[in-house]
């Protein structure tokens, strides 16, 4: 999903994105208009699993060494049993990296997304912390 489909494929992603937002701090920093804005101008590019209902949005990050393709939002629609399909979604992640020229893929997530992140091969980096400051 990028600029030029997004608002085919938005109302059928925001379930998802909507229900993953509010379980961490994420919700402190993007809001699902941001996320919309974001990939409707080209900052931000997501996917969509019709039969799990599953979607998540990524940027492209450049660092002097390398590009890394950053998956830090993604969730499966509320309403949908489905199960999602693993192997689709690392096909996809790995194709979309090789397009953008990515050396790496970096997955952020909630506690529980350990589970899945080992099983598709991530290994873990560092751990997050977030202290809001004063202005």
């Amino acid at each position: 999903v990028d600029a030029d489909n997004v608002e085919e494929f938005w109302g059928l992603m925001a379930p998802g994105l909507d229900r993953a937002l509010y379980k961490t701090a994420l919700e402190l920093t993007w809001s699902l208009e941001d996320g919309y804005d974001a990939v409707k101008s080209g900052s931000l590019f997501g996917f969509y699993q019709p039969e799990s209902g599953y979607s998540g949005l990524y940027s492209i990050s450049h660092t002097p060494k390398a590009k890394l393709l950053y998956w830090f939002w993604s969730g499966k629609h509320p309403d949908n049993n489905t199960p999602l399909d693993d192997a689709e979604v690392v096909e996809y992640l790995n194709t979309a990296a090789k397009v953008f020229e990515c050396k790496y893929i970096q997955a952020e997530g909630r506690p529980g997304f350990k589970v899945w992140a080992n099983a598709q091969g991530f290994i873990p980096d560092s751990h997050n912390w977030l202290r809001e400051v004063t202005i």
